[in-house]
């Protein structure tokens, strides 16, 4: 099968997580053969097939009783190949003729969705509103209401997307709701004090007013409006006893009044910081402390940081966790460079804490060690994931440098692609100081039926290589690379050899997530500059210890490392995050595939 004709994008199976899984037919009904065949396709990915039997369907049973869904489940395939003028078509279409079909409110979601996708955000909003305006309005428009809602922080609008999060939010449970207080919460942070004041005459969603008088609370405050905090953040406290931020509030109030504290610091948690701000790695320390002082300063006015310098030395950054040990840190983020020394200290003092390195099995430390950071495993899973659950390749080669990276990423990607059912037809090395590759390519070139190639190298080296392997004759494979092919240098020289290129990475900033859009306005307007994977992680790692740190009030440090065990798909800008058995980030990798001169996402794998 031409793999062209089966490329989908990662958000097809997120999409189909959402929608209406496999609909059961009466063997009885007229076609329930054909649409029981459609389904099966489109359960197991041969979305070609699938779209086929819908068609033929649809021919031949124009007013089945699955016609709606055949329709739905075409205009779901159009829109996973981003051939969205076809999806909206199938969309409408389901729309109009069907309009009183459970699915008619996922279609005008899916509809206003791929609008959104092209960035045509003032036609979506036009949309949106045809679709409110209509007879009897929208049965369950939570759909409309939340991509509205993104729609309008795309357009930098904070209190219009705060509007339509709240009604969003007002269509469904608080479980279902998660992703999208997510977001809403992310857009008060945007607000002024002004924002919120007026916003609060228009919301009735009672969650989102309980964020936004503690939002409000929390702007007194750093405005040194005491008085109004104080008083704002007892009739928060009052009204919200069970809210999220109930217990923040109550810490943020004894602290304003001057009353009894918990916690360690003077009524506040404190975070150790554990960073190389001196030495070689000075600029990686200095950025990851600048995105945790930011997340601080965003969301956790009843925390404080301890910044203590490894200076890039192991024995320094463990005399450095000894000393956070006796000032009663509450947890840690970091090490960069220096882990394998901090981490046991961390340990034995029972300590959480989360480091920011690829070191191997540094989780395995013990069980009070955390990892959030991109590791080879994570890069080789989700190109192996993508490959052959999207592109149908089976069969795949490895072309690698003779030092530590190399090696390193042959044998995570040898294990992943045994995992999931490939073969690896063979791995070719070269040497450091190569710039011919002809001898490698050549020995590739004795192997027949190669679909993908994995080059685990910088973009200088791959610069080379790339053009090199179409000289030779090695074309008609898909590249695969790592997140170090993220580079414009790499674009530019490799130039139409690297084209349909895919790699992972682990923070994009121009990724359409509507977590990132807004983590990346927010940085950007802060510090004049975007962030980079080394702030966004960092950032993440802040952030969640800020949400678990108050369990310290119940149970200690060992309260904490509970909590950070139990985190599920926390919504960061690094992708949804938990962590495994032994303390390692599982996390999806957005792909990015060279597209002309620049790159284009694929998703999250």
């Amino acid at each position: 099968m031409n793999r062209k004709l089966i490329l989908v994008l990662a958000a097809a199976l997120a999409l189909a997580a959402c929608v209406p899984g496999y609909v059961g037919t009466d063997r009885a009904e007229p076609g329930a053969e054909l649409f029981a065949r459609a389904e099966r396709n489109y359960r197991s990915g041969a979305y070609r097939k699938a779209l086929e039997a819908y068609n033929e369907y649809l021919s031949e049973f124009p007013s089945g009783i699955q016609a709606p869904t055949a329709l739905f489940r075409e205009a779901e395939i159009y829109r996973a190949w981003k051939d969205y003028r076809n999806a909206r078509k199938y969309y409408l279409h389901l729309i109009d003729n069907y309009g009183g079909s459970h699915l008619v409110p996922d279609a005008m979601a899916g509809t206003l969705q791929t609008l959104y996708d092209e960035k045509r955000h003032r036609e979506v909003i036009q949309q949106a509103d045809t679709f409110l305006r209509r007879p009897g309005g929208v049965d369950r428009p939570v759909g409309v209401f939340a991509i509205l809602g993104d729609t309008y922080m795309a357009l930098n609008s904070p209190v219009n997307a705060v509007y339509f999060y709240a009604k969003a939010l007002e269509q469904v449970s608080p479980p279902k709701g998660k992703t999208i207080s997510t977001r809403l919460k992310a857009a008060v942070k945007l607000l002024s004090v002004s924002d919120i004041l007026a916003l609060s005459e228009r919301v009735t969603d009672a969650q989102t007013r309980g964020y936004l008088i503690y939002a409000l609370g929390v702007k007194e405050a750093e405005e040194k409006r005491y008085a109004d905090a104080a008083r704002t953040l007892s009739q928060f406290i009052a009204a919200y006893p069970e809210h999220e931020h109930s217990g923040e509030a109550k810490r943020m109030l004894q602290h304003l009044e001057g009353g009894p504290v918990t916690g360690p610091g003077g009524g506040k948690y404190v975070i150790g910081c554990l960073l190389p701000l001196t030495g070689s790695y000075e600029s990686f320390g200095k950025k990851a402390l600048r995105a945790i002082e930011f997340a601080v300063s965003e969301a956790a006015p009843t925390v404080r940081i301890l910044v203590k310098d490894t200076r890039s030395d192991q024995t320094r950054s463990a005399a450095a966790v000894e000393e956070m040990a006796r000032e009663n840190v509450t947890a840690i983020i970091g090490p960069i460079i220096s882990a394998p020394a901090a981490a046991p200290k961390a340990q034995a003092a029972g300590i959480p804490i989360i480091v920011l390195t690829q070191k191997p099995d540094i989780t395995k430390t013990g069980n009070y060690v955390f990892r959030n950071f991109l590791t080879p495993e994570m890069q080789a899973r989700s190109l192996v994931s993508h490959a052959t659950q999207m592109m149908g390749i089976r069969r795949f080669a490895i072309l690698y440098p003779q030092e530590k990276y190399g090696t390193v990423f042959l044998e995570t990607f040898k294990s992943q692609v045994k995992a999931q059912g490939g073969e690896l037809v063979t791995s070719q090395s070269y040497g450091m100081k190569t710039s011919d590759f002809s001898a490698p390519i050549k020995r590739l070139l004795q192997y027949s039926g190669i679909e993908a190639l994995f080059i685990p190298e910088g973009p200088d080296k791959s610069s080379l290589i790339i053009p090199q392997l179409t000289y030779h004759g090695l074309s008609g494979v898909q590249l695969l690379g790592t997140n170090l092919w993220n580079s414009e240098k790499l674009v530019s020289a490799a130039g139409r050899h690297a084209q349909g290129a895919i790699f992972p990475e682990v923070f994009y900033p121009d990724s359409p997530q509507p977590e990132v859009q807004n983590f990346v306005r927010r940085y950007t307007a802060h510090f004049g500059e975007a962030p980079g994977f080394i702030e966004a992680l960092a950032y993440d790692a802040a952030m969640m210890l800020i949400e678990t740190v108050p369990a310290a009030d119940q149970g200690g440090r060992p309260a904490v490392r509970e909590a950070l065990s139990r985190i599920q798909f926390f919504r960061g800008v690094t992708g949804a995050t938990e962590f495994d058995e032994t303390g390692d980030a599982v996390k999806k990798l957005e792909l990015l595939k060279i597209q002309g001169d620049h790159f284009e996402t694929l998703g999250f794998w």
